[in-house]
């Protein structure tokens, strides 16, 4: 059983699959690094909805030209899929609530090192440019004031 670690970084390649019968098709491809803990059910979860997110929200899914023909007879009926006649980019724009449960996520873990610890970063300093544009003498604006972005533990 696959399981991921805040302790590790982990190289994913996963597929989300339309599963439904007749219309079986491979809808995105691609790698992720996990840094967070979970288990296998909770990775493939997040990636379904971060897909359904992404849909929605960024107007559509790029589809290759086969998974784009193979959901075709479906557009309009649980599937939205971008106008023909101006594709390509060939988008999936929409599913119904019924049609995401044919959506599978298959995977596969690439590569897993560990991570290394919290504190090897240390604090970042950050300069606030001050709002009046005074410069120094080396031609950049002089900071106001210096503070860490990490707070102290």
């Amino acid at each position: 059983m696959t399981t991921f670690s805040d302790n590790n970084v982990t190289t994913v390649q996963y597929q989300v699959l339309f599963v439904k019968r007749c219309y079986e098709c491979m809808l995105h491809d691609t790698n992720i690094v996990v840094t967070e803990s979970m288990d296998a059910a909770g990775f493939v979860s997040w990636r379904i909805a971060d897909f359904v997110l992404n849909m929605t929200a960024h107007g559509g899914i790029h589809l290759t030209k086969t998974a784009y023909d193979t959901l075709l007879p479906l557009d309009n009926k649980g599937v939205t899929l971008s106008d023909p006649k101006n594709s390509p980019p060939y988008l999936l724009t929409d599913m119904t609530g019924k049609t995401t449960q044919y959506l599978r996520v298959e995977f596969q873990v690439l590569s897993t090192v560990a991570r290394e610890a919290r504190d090897t970063c240390g604090p970042l300093p950050v300069e606030i440019m001050p709002q009046t544009g005074e410069v120094t003498k080396e031609g950049s604006p002089k900071p106001s004031y210096t503070f860490d972005i990490y707070p102290k533990r």
